[in-house]
């Protein structure tokens, strides 16, 4: 089961660069089937990731908004794995 879209709010919501929370400034979804993670930073940057797979490179995106975290983790939390890896990501080198 699926993190609901309250609770995803809520946890997005909580990801600012004004948080007195200096050590959990970012906030991820994983989608255990896949392995895939999607971790919000406060600093805008989200990071997609597959921590079972080697082979699969790390990637990244610059000035991410909140909403847009939002919609990137709802695909994620509802298995849409091909339309995350389609988004425009960069390679972590």
């Amino acid at each position: 089961m699926h993190a609901s879209l309250v609770r995803m709010r809520e946890v997005v919501a909580s990801v600012r660069e004004d948080s007195d929370d200096a050590e959990h400034p970012d906030a991820w979804l994983t989608h255990g089937l896949s392995g895939w993670t999607l971790t919000f930073s406060s600093t805008g940057v989200m990071t997609l990731e597959n921590a079972d797979r080697d082979d699969l490179p790390s990637r990244f995106m610059r000035g991410v908004s909140p909403i847009r975290a939002l919609e990137l983790w709802q695909l994620l939390a509802g298995g849409n794995v091909k339309a995350v890896l389609a988004q425009p990501w960069e390679r972590l080198r």
